[in-house]
């Protein structure tokens, strides 16, 4: 898990001092802010939509768990990353916006206007792969199995 700190203003050169001295009362675990940030998306914005593992950022307002939102679809798999959502550690209140909404749906539509059909096209080639490859293996490894598809496989096609 990365932690990262947001309200340092770094030096371009020279010497950089950080002292952190941070007490948080963690109620919400990084599983439940994922799945509230799916949740969220699902209903709300996109069923495309869903939260992934998010990292702990360190703010002055507070400690939050910055879930990615991702948009992704069963034929194609992950496509891309379209946004965060932070989720307050301690209430567990979502720190979203019409802005963030908004950002989230544009990015989405972004992301997704630059696949091509063939995207779809291949992924489908690998997704029925997949669904076919038990009985493929099983016409392939069984002895009886394989008598047959070899004689399936000797008839003459007419059309």
């Amino acid at each position: 898990m990365t932690v990262m700190v947001e309200t340092i203003t770094l030096p371009e050169r020279g010497r950089l001092d950080i002292e952190i001295k941070l007490t948080a009362n963690i109620q919400i675990t990084p599983e439940v802010a994922r799945r509230q940030v799916s949740v969220f998306v699902g209903n709300h914005i996109a069923d495309l939509l869903h939260g992934e593992a998010p990292d702990l950022v360190l703010r002055e307002k507070g400690v939050y768990w910055r879930v990615p939102v991702v948009l992704s679809s069963r034929s194609l798999g992950r496509i891309g990353q379209v946004g965060v959502i932070d989720v307050d550690v301690e209430s567990g209140e979502l720190n979203i916006s019409d802005q963030t909404i908004s950002e989230i749906e544009n990015h989405a539509h972004d992301v997704a206007g630059d696949l091509h059909p063939l995207d779809l096209k291949n992924a489908m080639v690998i997704y029925i792969d997949k669904m076919v490859d038990p009985v493929r293996s099983h016409f392939e490894k069984k002895g009886s199995a394989r008598q047959l598809y070899e004689e399936v496989k000797s008839y003459q096609l007419s059309r």
